[in-house]
């Protein structure tokens, strides 16, 4: 998350997507957001309560959208 003075990514990237969607002309947007950790090889949902649940995820390579993770949490 970083500091007040040294954001970190996740405050960086809000702030870049809403500050683009507010430029924009678009009448109706919809953000979809999902936090994924990394760590030794295994993915975590940052967003799901069942701490378990990183077990059933994995990486799926979609040849229209490109990577995605299946059975993360979006919010």
């Amino acid at each position: 998350m970083g500091t007040p003075d040294e954001p970190g990514i996740i405050p960086l990237s809000v702030r870049s997507i809403f500050g683009s969607i507010a430029e924009a002309s678009y009448s109706n947007v919809v953000v979809r957001v999902s936090y994924i950790e990394v760590y030794n090889e295994e993915l975590r949902d940052l967003f799901s309560m069942d701490m378990a649940a990183g077990a059933k995820l994995r990486i799926v390579e979609d040849p229209k959208t490109g990577p995605w993770v299946h059975g993360a949490v979006q919010a």
